[in-house]
């Protein structure tokens, strides 16, 4: 059951495009993340899911109900933001029920919620104490648990770990995504860090100018990139040209298989890629080019081979090193994937 769906939604500022015809279905209880670039809109369209920006087109469905001229202060909403934006002046349990303090809620009520919130996010025996006295990661914590104390059908979250460390972001990753499943509520996760959303979302929408590319599961996103901006932004990945003139030629050398198009671009991991020597024999569901070794790149438990092929372009393999076979630089080789490991992508 689709429980936020936007419509046709676009918008412009100073006359420029900032979004253009956004689709976008979120099942309730669904953790999703809108990824992309700095400038490609996926804070403007999570700022209008809150009701900070208003759409210039298009419409927002909350439970079949449309809410695009809803305030902010009336819809089922919470956002946290990357800044915190926490009052320095407060205590974390205050801070934590400023927003139940804004409804009149009693003090009562509004310190047994700020302690339940605060246990989701582990800091109950922290209640006492001033924003100053807290890591970066515990003020993102105080930030959750102020947002999610109102219980809020969706929770909107814009780049909320971005100026957190590398080992603490990733810890407050498994958190996030703990929380979200014992909560039961809908996330929507801005970040334009591949590894964060891979991680933690049950889909991705990946956008790009204004424009929603492809959504999907992380592994549909991973394995089968429906553009090659995706298939590029999403990892690494070997983008190579398959033309047909009579026959069929993949990086200009001839290849038996069918193609749709006398032209068409083809995505392969470079995970995917074996690097072998000229003799070895290929399955029958195996594609193939022959290659001269670059360069071979030690990287501690994984190997990359680069390999140039027929057309001159660099392919690059990536093997565990304790498969790698050592070759020269100079030295013909065969590189192979499975078909299956192929995907077709649109310019």
């Amino acid at each position: 059951m689709n429980m936020l769906e936007l419509k046709n939604i676009s918008k412009k500022i100073q006359g420029s495009s900032i979004l253009s015809d956004i689709h976008l279905s979120i099942r309730k209880g669904e953790f999703i993340t809108l990824l992309g670039p700095s400038g490609c809109g996926k804070t403007t369209t999570l700022r209008i899911i809150a009701g900070f920006e208003k759409p210039d087109s298009g419409e927002i469905l909350l439970d079949g109900k449309n809410i695009t001229k809803l305030a902010p202060h009336k819809r089922s909403t919470n956002t946290v933001f990357q800044n915190y934006a926490l009052f320095p002046h407060m205590t974390v349990e205050e801070n934590v029920s400023f927003g139940l303090r804004m409804k009149g809620i009693s003090k009562k009520e509004r310190s047994a919620r700020a302690c339940e919130a605060l246990k989701l996010v582990k800091l109950y025996d922290m209640q006492k104490r001033r924003p100053d006295s807290l890591s970066g990661g515990q003020k993102q914590r105080v930030a959750i648990a102020r947002a999610i104390i109102n219980k809020p059908e969706i929770l909107l979250l814009d780049e909320p770990l971005a100026a957190l460390d590398y080992k603490l972001r990733q810890q407050m990753q498994l958190e996030l995504k703990e929380l979200q499943r014992k909560l039961g509520i809908t996330f929507i996760f801005v970040t334009h860090d591949q590894e964060e959303a891979l991680t933690m979302s049950d889909r991705i929408a990946v956008m790009q100018n204004g424009r929603i590319e492809q959504i999907d599961t992380p592994s549909g996103i991973y394995d089968h990139p429906k553009t090659r901006f995706v298939g590029d932004f999403i990892g690494e990945v070997n983008i190579l040209v398959a033309r047909r003139n009579g026959e069929a030629y993949l990086e200009d050398e001839r290849m038996n298989f069918t193609m749709q198009e006398d032209s068409m671009y083809f995505a392969v991991r470079p995970e995917r890629i074996w690097v072998r020597r000229t003799d070895f024999i290929l399955g029958a569901d195996d594609i193939a080019l022959k290659g001269h070794v670059v360069e071979q790149l030690y990287m501690g438990s994984l190997t990359r081979t680069l390999v140039k092929v027929q057309s001159n372009k660099i392919i690059s393999a990536i093997e565990f090193t304790g498969d790698t076979i050592r070759f020269e630089p100079g030295e013909e080789v065969l590189i192979y994937w499975a078909k299956k490991d192929m995907t077709a992508v649109s310019a």
